[in-house]
């Protein structure tokens, strides 16, 4: 994608091996989304980092197949905003957050980790997390 928090991780990332961190980051697979920019993908790739993609079953992961899409007008996007409020709590990305969850809780089993970074939105995420530090032992 390419606005504001996907450039915010990229650039946060990209500049962790120059301080001896090897970044692994857990991020959505393909979606239908308004905004997207493949220089950052192209940025991402000279990086080196390793990116693990989890798809969901929300709608921008559902529509994935339309690839960028037209944004909506602004009562349609009003419209979806107040159903998805009433709907998901806290956001419509909930069932990605639980297979990013259960990706992390797989990657931490089998690697070490000195450190888990959440960033959001979404912040589904924040409340899937919440038990990694209760769940997990980090070795």
């Amino acid at each position: 994608m390419g606005l504001s928090g996907v450039q915010r991780t990229l650039k946060f990332v990209k500049y962790l091996k120059n301080y001896n961190w090897e970044p692994t980051v857990i991020t959505t697979g393909k979606v239908a989304y308004f905004a997207h920019d493949d220089s950052l993908q192209k940025e991402l790739d000279e990086t080196g980092v390793r990116v693990i993609r989890v798809a969901g079953s929300d709608p921008n992961s559902i529509l994935s197949k339309k690839g960028t899409i037209k944004l909506p007008s602004e009562l349609i996007r009003n419209t979806f905003n107040k159903l998805s409020q009433i709907f998901f709590i806290p956001d419509n990305k909930n069932s990605w957050s639980k297979k990013a969850f259960e990706k992390a809780t797989e990657l931490i089993a089998s690697e070490h980790f000195d450190c888990v970074f959440i960033t959001g939105p979404p912040f589904s995420q924040f409340d899937a997390f919440s038990s990694l530090k209760k769940n997990i032992i980090f070795p």
